[in-house]
């Protein structure tokens, strides 16, 4: 059944995620690594067998030859019911998107078989493949033998002016700050003494006088109350921030972003921090003005000095006329 074939499919995944024996895009999914990868097994092993599934995921028309084209053009918005299909959100999720893990994961047999016993065959977490082997696709184009597979993010750069350690660092989201756990605590507490205040206010209206001056001083006294603990309340809205990729975003602690770490307000890395996306306008004018980082996806510039937003280990440098002159001015790969 198709069933035991996805659950399988599902558990393999999850076994090759524990032994580190896929890569960082499917480690970590988003929808843009998941188009990414794509893109980077279709180069790698562009299969025959596999030509069912490019023409319905990526929606080829015709007999196509080459589905490079198709993978660079898919919506990522496409990905997401995969995203929440491995991440165990949901059991359910059509065929296709079982069929492009399998692919992805280089799980095999594949595609779905009817006459192959799925239930019990075993899982492999490491390796390419699982066991049976199946026989070689002799239409596929020609490939080398299957080899552990390497992290398309982690080559090792060509030394600059710092080291780089010769395993990648491993993206993660920061621990959340007791300022922002506490938020939600004291918003608690702050709508507890304004339902204590009012439960007050009933009982001092049999109390008092009932005296037109003192009731009014009394209605005062909770309009300002209200509105002051309202204030309080609006401006902490956005008490939390998250980064897009380009610079940094306010947003409400209570507030989620897909795969994306909410971290307390800095307000000089909101205001200030942005990645250049076109280094290329860079000049000699930008020294003590621009800062620089080398990273696994490469060379990457700053308008403000700190720590990568997402390698939080590795701290931002100012740039250099070397830099400029070497990676910049002579146009050379960064």
């Amino acid at each position: 059944m198709f069933d035991d074939y996805k659950e399988k499919v599902i558990l393999t995944y999850e076994e090759k995620k524990k032994a580190n024996a896929i890569s960082f895009n499917l480690i970590h999914p988003a929808p843009a690594k998941l188009k990414e990868e794509c893109l980077r097994v279709y180069e790698e092993r562009p299969l025959k067998k596999d030509e069912n599934l490019f023409r319905s995921f990526f929606e080829s028309k015709g007999d196509a030859i080459n589905y490079s084209g198709n993978i660079k053009a898919i919506d990522i918005d496409k990905f997401r019911p995969l995203i929440n299909f491995v991440k165990r959100k949901t059991n359910f999720t059509e065929t296709k998107n079982v069929e492009l893990l399998a692919w992805l994961i280089d799980f095999e047999p594949r595609p779905y078989k009817d006459d192959f016993d799925y239930i019990n065959m075993p899982v492999s977490g490491g390796g390419n493949s699982l066991v049976p082997v199946p026989t070689p696709d002799p239409i596929a184009v020609p490939v080398p033998v299957p080899v552990p597979p390497k992290d398309p993010e982690s080559p090792v750069p060509p030394p600059i002016d710092e080291p780089i350690d010769p395993i990648p660092p491993t993206k993660k989201d920061p621990p959340i700050p007791p300022e922002i756990k506490g938020i939600k605590r004291i918003k608690q507490i702050i709508i507890q003494k304004i339902l204590a205040f009012i439960e007050r206010y009933k009982w001092l209206k049999h109390a008092v006088p009932k005296s037109r001056n003192e009731k009014a001083a009394i209605s005062l006294i909770i309009i300002f109350t209200i509105a002051s603990i309202t204030y309080i309340l609006i401006r902490d809205n956005k008490n939390c921030m998250y980064w897009t990729g380009e610079h940094y975003e306010a947003i409400s602690c209570e507030q989620t972003v897909d795969d994306v770490a909410i971290i307390a307000k800095d307000t000089v890395k909101l205001n200030h921090l942005k990645k250049i996306m076109h280094p290329d306008t860079l000049t000699l004018n930008s020294l003590g003005k621009v800062w620089y980082v080398r990273t696994y996806e490469g060379l990457e510039f700053y308008t403000s000095d700190g720590f990568h937003p997402i390698y939080s280990e590795r701290r931002l440098k100012p740039i250099t006329t070397h830099i400029i002159d070497k990676y910049i001015l002579k146009n050379k790969s960064y």
